[in-house]
């Protein structure tokens, strides 16, 4: 089981390639074995804050929140609502996780 930091690094680059079905089954990887993912981070210094910095990323991925990711993406198809609405679900399920990410939580990071 990866460590949260090695999720968080995928997380970001299947955002910045704008694989959204790869977030999708990634946030079904990762609620199948949350028990696994909730111990694994217990073994880590700052591993709840790394989780968390995770599941911000994993929104993130859905959004372009600046000039620069906007540019960037226009070449890339948005997600489909529904695949978005899917990721947030399997995340909101867990409740270790603390949810979807608010509108701040994405702006601070």
């Amino acid at each position: 089981v990866p460590n949260p930091g090695m999720l968080h690094a995928y997380v970001r680059a299947i955002g910045w390639l704008g694989r959204y079905d790869d977030a999708l089954h990634l946030a079904t990887w990762m609620n199948n074995y949350r028990e696994e993912l909730l111990e694994r981070k217990k073994q880590d210094r700052g591993g709840d804050a790394m989780m968390r910095r995770t599941i911000v990323a994993m929104r993130v991925t859905f959004h372009a929140d600046n000039e620069r990711e906007r540019e960037i993406r226009s070449f890339v198809t948005p997600a489909k609502p529904q695949l978005i609405e899917s990721v947030k679900t399997l995340i909101e399920e867990v409740e270790e996780w603390e949810g979807w990410p608010t509108d701040q939580e994405v702006e601070v990071y």
